[in-house]
């Protein structure tokens, strides 16, 4: 999967993945967030991660600053709905077919409504750049896509991230899962969830 949207995708885009430990590292960059880091585990091996909410830093952020706060220059850049975009998009191969995973990390208690417009509107996108991979890159497996929002759950104090089940099991409202995770790490801001948890 890298190599194929490696072929498509700016470099800058891809999120670590390391493959020996099953796990995807995204992290959340606006300042007043509260999931500033998230792990998710058991991500199948041959996967990739990228992110569309993506914040240039350096030359590029000096050259291309503004192109990358919409999805696309062609769209108006005060269009209300068409440039939300999520925070990783997860593509793995299994059973045959390409699965994609495509998520936002919110404090607290996101609206739902605005999630779900956000991560239509990025299905819509990756829905694009996966004909596009289809007609240049060769391509050809049937994709299911599932969308996600991990959103911030306070903390037991005294325990380890790691060691903090989420009480609840993730809500499915409309296709969308919304699944907490409980924070801890470096100032209260990590937190890990499980691929296998809702797909």
């Amino acid at each position: 999967m890298r190599r194929a949207f490696g072929d498509l995708l700016r470099e800058e885009l891809f999120i670590e993945y390391n493959e020996p430990l099953k796990e995807v590292l995204a992290k959340e960059e606006s300042p007043g967030a509260r999931l500033k880091k998230l792990k998710i585990k058991n991500v199948p091996t041959g996967a990739c991660a990228f992110q569309l909410d993506f914040t240039p830093s350096g030359e590029l952020k000096k050259t291309h600053g503004k192109a990358f706060k919409q999805l696309s220059c062609l769209v108006k850049s005060d269009h209300s709905i068409a440039n939300k975009k999520c925070d990783i998009v997860i593509a793995y191969p299994q059973n045959g077919r390409l699965h994609l995973l495509i998520a936002d990390m919110k404090s607290d208690s996101p609206s739902k409504s605005s999630c779900k417009k956000q991560l239509r509107n990025s299905e819509l996108f990756v829905q694009y750049l996966l004909s596009l991979l289809r007609e240049y890159h060769g391509v050809t497996s049937d994709f299911t896509i599932t969308k996600a929002v991990f959103q911030t759950k306070r903390a037991i104090l005294g325990k380890p991230v790691a060691q903090q089940k989420n009480k609840r099991k993730p809500r499915s409202d409309e296709g969308v899962f919304f699944i907490e995770v409980p924070l801890g790490g470096r100032n209260n801001s990590n937190g890990v969830a499980s691929l296998n948890d809702f797909s």
